[in-house]
């Protein structure tokens, strides 16, 4: 049983190999279609492609809501970008190294990401206005406000500077809330332990029989004139602990 089972986690590790080189040799394609065509599809069609070939089940609850809305939603993980793109394409934030990070960077910069370096304050509010006029122009945008993953579910501080967007744009917060089901080892699903994320998605992700996630929409937070961005953000995170505390 045991060579059965070793045997099994060798096959799908290399089977998922060829079909994660085939969604990268498609990066080029989608983004064109992306710049060209139409973002939210592209990014939506490669990311369920790109969760199939890693292994990835996304399940989602509740109504993935139009453009126009400020996504929030708890961290856990680089996989996380997979679950939402499949299920509720947007812009998403991201650090401004991620850019610089190959295939990585490749992928962020072809699907519109809005980058930012947190600690320089006139970064910051380039962000925020940019944002802003994105959910002005009906567009979806995705922010992990913890600045940071929680693999093992204790959901850290929201912070606060990036709300600023929702409430210039009058346009409502999303917050949404990622559950791992399966497996029960987080290092499956969470970069923990290893060295780099090539190595994680080697000896983690791609010999898992299956990662399980569920993609929790809640209720939008109204935002707009007078709102304040530490209330909206408090309110989100009650909101997505909400989420998560659920069974």
């Amino acid at each position: 049983m045991a060579d059965a089972a070793a045997e099994g986690r060798i096959l799908r590790r290399w089977c998922r190999s060829a079909a994660v080189a085939a969604c990268a040799a498609a990066v080029p394609l989608a983004g064109a279609w992306a710049r060209w065509c139409d973002l939210s599809r592209a990014q939506r069609a490669w990311s369920r492609c790109a969760a199939r070939a890693v292994g990835l089940d996304v399940s989602v609850r509740g109504e993935p809501p139009p453009g126009g809305v400020l996504l929030a939603a708890n961290h856990v993980g680089y996989l996380d970008i997979l679950a939402l793109g499949a299920v509720a394409p947007g812009r998403f934030l991201a650090k401004a190294e991620i850019a610089g990070w190959g295939l990585v960077g490749a992928l962020a910069r072809w699907g519109g990401a809005v980058f930012l370096q947190r600690d320089r304050p006139r970064d910051v509010r380039a962000a925020v206005d940019r944002v802003a006029a994105l959910l002005a122009a009906g567009e979806r945008v995705i922010l992990f406000p913890e600045a940071g993953v929680s693999p093992d579910a204790r959901l850290g501080p929201f912070r606060p500077m990036l709300f600023e967007a929702a409430v210039r744009s009058g346009r409502p917060v999303v917050p949404v809330g990622l559950r791992y089901r399966e497996p029960a080892d987080p290092r499956a699903w969470a970069w923990i332990e290893e060295p780099s994320l090539a190595r994680h998605l080697w000896t983690r992700v791609l010999p898992a029989r299956r990662i399980r996630v569920e993609v929790v929409f809640g209720g939008p937070i109204p935002a707009g004139a007078g709102a304040d961005r530490k209330i909206l953000a408090a309110r989100a995170r009650s909101a997505v602990a909400e989420i998560l505390a659920r069974t």
